[in-house]
């Protein structure tokens, strides 16, 4: 869409403008990402409810409400606590999950991709984290085989190291200045531009609990800096965007507390644009 296409939708009212507000139950730790999509409140808390092992994907009418929305061109979060300041949130199309994988089990554990990527067909763009569904211990090393957006299978994210952050609904992966320990999204293989699908998971050593390997396309990241002062950005004189947002996409927010933020509200507006 062209700027000139932008000013013609807000002109003529082509705007959806739809409201979210999470509450996590569940500890979370300071430089550890989280997924606010497990999170109770608007919308639903999503379990990764599936097959184990399984390629799932989620409807989009039970993410944040997009409407008629092709474009994202405005954001607004509010956090209610200190603990929930400075905030940096990242706005995904959450595509395929797998969930139920064993993470005390040793064992090559193989993936069913039964279901293949609903958008983003190719994979290309495409990311991948290892979400907690159960409490875990940590402290294991695991590698993951994938197929990436050219169709060549066994690509190996090279060793990984769990944190210990154990709660249900954080990022695995996620640590600071840990060896082997990722941030956001776990690393591919160099070259590669996406993921299209999960092949396999192997952990070396038994790590306690249950997780899901997630695919995302991230959309839009921003921060929340202060406690009681939303903020508001627009993606084109913020950012240089206009993210896209594909027909029966499932929108929610990955997070990266500064504390935890259990109990804490986030809360907050997009406004999409066609």
């Amino acid at each position: 869409m062209t700027i000139k296409g932008v000013i013609e939708s807000l002109d003529k009212g082509r705007v959806q403008t739809s409201s979210f507000r999470k509450v996590s139950s569940q500890a979370t730790t300071a430089g550890v990402w989280c997924d606010l999509s497990m999170a109770s409140g608007n919308p639903s808390p999503n379990f990764y409810s599936g097959l184990e092992l399984s390629s799932t994907t989620l409807e989009g009418n039970k993410g944040i409400y997009n409407g008629s929305g092709k474009y994202l061109i405005e954001t607004l979060q509010y956090v209610g606590s200190t603990n929930g300041a400075p905030l940096t949130l990242t706005l995904c199309d959450y595509l395929m999950f797998y969930p139920q994988i064993d993470m005390d089990s040793v064992d090559l554990q193989s993936m069913d991709n039964s279901i293949s990527l609903p958008r983003y067909e190719s994979g290309e763009g495409v990311m991948m984290f290892v979400v907690a569904q159960y409490p875990y211990i940590g402290g294991a090393d695991f590698t993951i085989k994938y197929t990436n957006s050219e169709n060549v299978s066994d690509r190996t994210t090279g060793l990984i190291r769990s944190n210990t952050a154990v709660n249900i609904g954080t990022f695995i992966h996620g640590a600071t200045n840990t060896a082997n320990s990722y941030s956001t999204f776990i690393p591919l293989q160099s070259g590669d531009k996406g993921v299209k699908s999960i092949d396999s998971i192997q952990f070396n050593s038994p790590n306690g609990g249950l997780a899901a390997i997630v695919l995302v396309k991230p959309l839009y990241t921003t921060t929340i800096r202060e406690f009681i002062s939303p903020t508001e950005t627009n993606t084109i004189t913020d950012s240089s965007l206009l993210p896209e947002i594909k027909q029966g996409a499932y929108l929610n927010w990955i997070a990266l507390p500064n504390a935890s933020i259990s109990g804490v509200p986030i809360s907050g507006l997009i406004k999409t644009i066609w």
